[in-house]
């Protein structure tokens, strides 16, 4: 699916101008029978479950697809049997989308979770917008508990397979102890909890009072930055944590939810 998705996506803050991954997407998640696309914006499309019930809370997990490479590679081996470490390629978020892909492909989501695949997150950050101004048209945005923002960063490689960071989560309004990071303190595993890092998603969801945060990847640099068409190195194994965590987080919020509307 890294392979699959590792191909262009752009737009011209308007609309989408160049559709091969949003169609790969698209199509991907068309031979699962659990989804539809709910929400249909120009910068923002938005999946739900077929058993999503509108009068319950819900929670969000936002990824964008936008790119700004001009050349995609990815050289993960062929041979599964194959020992190693790191996968390398053009990435952007093409990684984050086939993990979330997959998990949607897979059946891994509770029905209460969203999903927006959006643009223009390199530049304005429009396809987030566009994403809460459709959440209140369907008057979700009083039940909406939080959003998930899944990206890279350059932060902590080496050091931890995964960071949470710009946590945008009112004290008041606090879901669980510790969210979103007891999950893995549970299971015994440390990782940085980063306040407030370089701006993301989470930034513009945070200025219309949603409850965020992002989870992030981290990824070497195999140019000067993250954005050059040489790419980053991601490791494997962080890339089974991660998808671990995201089924582990969002199944835990659904549980607690759940648990709580019983009482």
């Amino acid at each position: 699916m890294i392979d699959r998705l590792t191909v262009p996506s752009t737009d011209d803050g308007a609309v989408f101008t160049n559709l091969t991954r949003l169609h790969l997407i698209q199509q991907s998640l068309s031979k699962s029978y659990n989804y539809v696309l709910f929400g249909d914006k120009p910068l923002a499309k938005i999946y739900r479950h077929n058993h999503f019930d509108a009068s319950h809370p819900c929670c969000l997990v936002s990824c964008h697809i936008d790119s700004v490479y001009n050349m995609y590679f990815s050289d993960s081996p062929a041979d599964d049997s194959k020992v190693y470490e790191e996968i390398r390629g053009t990435y952007d978020n093409a990684l984050c989308n086939a993990i979330l892909v997959d998990l949607l492909m897979q059946g891994g989501l509770p029905p209460q979770v969203l999903v927006a695949f959006t643009g223009d997150e390199e530049f304005d950050s429009l396809g987030a917008v566009q994403t809460v101004a459709w959440l209140e048209a369907q008057n979700l945005r009083a039940g909406l508990a939080f959003i998930c923002v899944m990206d890279l960063t350059e932060e902590a490689y080496g050091d931890y397979p995964i960071t949470i960071e710009n946590v945008f989560i009112n004290e008041a309004e606090k879901l669980i102890a510790g969210f979103p990071h007891r999950i893995f303190e549970e299971a015994g595993i440390q990782l940085p909890v980063i306040e407030k890092e370089a701006p993301d998603e989470s930034w513009d969801y945070d200025e219309y009072g949603c409850n965020c945060f992002s989870l992030c990847l981290p990824c070497r640099l195999l140019g000067d930055n993250m954005h050059e068409d040489k790419g980053v190195a991601v490791r494997v194994d962080s890339l089974f944590l991660y998808r671990w965590y995201m089924d582990a987080l969002l199944k835990g919020w659904a549980e607690s939810n759940a648990v709580a509307r019983s009482l």
